[in-house]
C-alpha cells in the first residue's frame, strides 16, 4: 500500500509541477471552441416527397422516372431560375424579408436520397433562413413539373412531409462536442505533461530522488519542501 501512495503521489506531483499543460489545454479548448461558434449560421430545413404517375416501383428499373427526376431536383434547386422564383414569392408575400436572387442562389441547396428531397438554406440571420426555406416549399410543385418533368408526361406531386424549421448550426451538438473536446485536451495535456518531465533530468522532491538512487532519504534541508518521515510524506518545516 505505501509503495502504491508513493506512486500515486509521484504522479500528482509531475501533474500539479506542469498544471497549466494539464488545465490550460482543455480550458484553452473549450473556450476557443465556444469563440469560434460564437457567429455560427443558421439552417433552415424542410423536406419533400417526389411522387410521379409513371413510377415503375421497380427496383431494378435504372430508368425508374422518378429517380431520374429525383437526380436533376438538387441542380434545379441550385439554379438562378429557381432562386428568381423564390425572390419572386418573397416579394409577393411582401414580409420583412427582401432578398435578391444571387443572395437566395447562394444560401440554398438540395439532396435527394430515393423519392425524399431535403432543402437547407444557410443564412447568418435566422428569420432570412426561414424565409426563403418558406417561399422555396412553396414554389418548389410547380418548380418540378416545370424543370424536371419531362413535357408531355403526367405531372408530379411534391408534398411537404417536413415543413420548413430553422435551427443554429452547432447549438443542438455543443454539449457534446465540448464534453469530448475537453476529455481528448484533458489526456493531451497529460501527455504533455509526462513527456516533459521524462525529458526533464532535474530532481524536483525527494520523491525523485528516491526513485532515481534507489536510497532512502534521510532529510531535506530546503525551506517548505517535501520530505519523508517513516512511511508519510511531510513538509520540511515538520508540518
Amino acid at each position: 500500500m505505501g509503495e502504491q501512495r508513493l506512486d500515486t503521489g509521484r504522479i500528482l506531483s509531475i501533474l500539479s509541477r506542469r498544471w497549466w499543460l494539464v488545465i490550460g489545454l482543455p480550458v484553452a479548448a473549450v473556450l476557443g471552441t465556444l469563440f469560434l461558434s460564437r457567429d455560427e449560421p443558421y439552417v433552415a430545413t424542410f423536406q419533400a416527397s417526389i411522387l410521379i404517375p409513371m413510377d415503375t416501383e421497380d427496383p431494378g428499373d435504372a430508368e425508374r422516372p422518378e429517380l431520374m427526376v429525383g437526380d436533376d431536383l438538387p441542380l434545379v434547386i441550385g439554379s438562378q431560375r429557381f432562386a428568381e422564383l423564390v425572390e419572386a414569392e418573397l416579394d409577393r408575400v411582401g414580409g420583412p424579408v427582401r432578398m435578391t436572387w444571387p443572395e437566395i442562389q447562394a444560401s440554398i441547396r438540395a439532396t435527394r436520397y430515393s423519392r425524399i428531397l431535403r432543402v437547407e438554406v444557410t443564412r447568418d440571420d435566422g428569420d432570412e433562413a426561414l424565409a426563403i426555406a418558406g417561399a422555396a416549399a412553396t414554389v418548389l410543385p410547380n418548380a418540378v413539373n416545370q424543370y424536371a418533368v419531362p413535357v408531355g408526361e403526367p405531372a408530379a406531386r411534391t408534398p411537404i412531409i417536413d415543413a420548413p424549421s430553422v435551427r443554429r448550426e452547432f447549438v443542438s451538438e455543443r454539449p457534446l462536442v465540448l464534453a469530448v473536446q475537453f476529455v481528448v485536451a484533458l489526456g493531451v495535456g497529460i501527455g504533455l505533461a509526462a513527456l516533459a518531465h521524462a525529458l526533464d533530468d532535474r530532481l524536483h522532491s525527494g520523491a525523485d530522488v528516491v526513485a532515481t538512487l534507489g536510497v532512502p532519504l534521510l532529510g531535506d534541508l530546503r525551506h517548505d519542501r517535501w520530505s519523508r518521515r517513516g512511511d508519510d510524506w511531510v513538509r520540511g518545516d515538520g508540518r
